[in-house]
């Protein structure tokens, strides 16, 4: 049958409108609050994007602890305050919000109607993202302190993991007495700065060469050369898990001497990532 938040009227067409399940409440539950049955105790429990990334279905009327609730699972739920074909995902404390995250609750047909959409508990779908960033002009740093050169902003929900990655550049150094250095450093509002390293007998330093890259929070070099003209660098990139909404990827360079120049061109940055996962015990 069909479902109706508190105060609102059931219509003819809202027969059979939507799919429901009950469970025990295991903690207090508002109405139109969106939850998740944890596997766990089977209990429902309120969703939030940050700290309990799942969901089931929304809270028909509100229960207290230990109560049975019944969560609106798929098709229409009617509620108010709703803004007419605005997607709605997860937010905080079982929230509904425009804010994109994670886990997509549904879309508004108009201000009463949501229309729930999503598979059970909502992990994604296995659905792989692909970003690629990419930018011909030549950038240098001189001097032997790290300097910014290509910058590039990525933007995805807060909780994402980049699964795999490639950057390719055009690296040189002015000078072939000297040796230019290069390192990604990847920061944000909340994400830890960290930095790409590779151990001292994998780092790049010779034409279309590669590496073995890890995250460190320590700044070392990716790549160093020692040509005066462009030669060709490329790696994949090792998983890390995104914790904000905006992310930059900065490719940093310097050199081992004054008045030295770093330069680095036609770079590309290749991201697969997902918007949901599941992190095992």
């Amino acid at each position: 049958m069909g479902i109706i938040a508190d105060g609102n009227t059931i219509l003819a067409d809202d027969i059979l409108s939507c799919m429901r399940t009950t469970a025990e409440a295991g903690e207090a539950i508002a109405t139109g609050k969106a939850c998740y049955i944890k596997e766990s105790d089977g209990k429902a429990y309120l969703s939030d994007s940050t700290t309990a990334p799942y969901f089931t279905g929304i809270a028909y009327a509100s229960a207290d602890a230990a109560a049975d609730v019944t969560l609106v699972t798929k098709g229409k739920f009617i509620t108010t305050g709703l803004t007419d074909k605005e997607i709605y995902y997860l937010g905080a404390s079982g929230a509904l919000s425009t804010t994109a995250s994670n886990i997509r609750i549904g879309s508004a047909d108009g201000t009463t109607d949501l229309y729930i959409d999503t598979n059970p508990y909502n992990q994604g779908g296995g659905i792989v993202h692909r970003k690629l960033f990419s930018d011909v002009t030549e950038h240098g740093v001189v001097g032997t302190a790290w300097g910014d050169g290509t910058v590039f902003t990525f933007n995805a929900p807060a909780g994402s993991l980049i699964i795999a990655g490639k950057i390719r550049a055009d690296f040189k150094v002015s000078n072939a007495a000297n040796v230019a250095y290069c390192t990604i450093k990847i920061s944000g509002s909340t994400i830890t700065t960290q930095y790409i390293n590779a151990a001292p007998d994998t780092r790049a330093g010779i034409d279309e060469d590669s590496f073995t890259p890890t995250w460190k929070t320590a700044q070392n070099t990716m790549w160093y050369d020692k040509d005066s003209s462009y030669q060709i660098f490329s790696s994949f990139l090792p998983p890390i898990k995104i914790e904000d909404a905006v992310t930059t990827f900065t490719f940093q360079l310097k050199s081992n001497g004054a008045g030295i120049t770093s330069s680095i061109q036609n770079v590309e940055l290749d991201l697969y990532y997902v918007t949901s996962f599941v992190e095992d015990a």
